[in-house]
């Protein structure tokens, strides 16, 4: 539904799910590194910064290697 939502000029419910996650462990004291860094993807995608494509799978791989 991200995809389409992008396709559609929309902006996508990241922050709504992953975003969620990020806040809450944050208030917790902890931290999620990988959903933060898809939040950040996923807000460069809709700045423009980045196509919404599959190559930024490795944007993410890289915050898990």
């Amino acid at each position: 539904t991200v995809l389409q939502d992008w396709d559609k000029g929309r902006r996508a419910e990241v922050d709504d799910i992953n975003g969620l996650v990020v806040r809450e462990q944050a208030r917790l004291g902890g931290a999620v590194p990988v959903n933060a860094g898809l939040v950040e993807i996923a807000h460069r995608i809709e700045r423009g910064e980045l196509a919404a494509d599959v190559s930024n799978a490795d944007l993410l791989r890289s915050l898990i290697d």
